[in-house]
C-alpha cells in the first residue's frame, strides 16, 4: 500500500490503496486503475504482461530522478 506501480492495461501510474483492483495472474498480483481494466487483462493476460518490464523501469527512473 502507498506503492507506485502502472496499470498494465492503461499505462497510468497508480499508488496502490487497500481498494486498489488487483488480479494475481502466474504467481504475479498486478493492480488495475479500475475494474474495465481488470476485465480487459483476464481477457488475454499474456498481451499486457511482456510490456511491463520496460514501464516499470521507466517509472523507476522518474522517480529517481527527482
Amino acid at each position: 500500500i502507498g506503492e507506485k506501480t502502472i496499470c498494465p492495461v492503461s499505462g497510468e501510474v497508480i499508488t496502490v490503496e487497500a481498494d486498489t483492483p488487483q488480479y494475481t495472474y502466474q504467481g504475479v498480483t498486478y493492480y488495475f486503475c479500475c475494474p474495465h481494466c481488470v476485465e480487459e487483462f483476464q481477457k488475454n493476460p499474456d498481451l499486457f504482461v511482456d510490456p511491463l518490464s520496460s514501464q516499470k523501469e521507466l517509472i523507476r527512473t522518474k522517480d529517481n530522478s527527482n
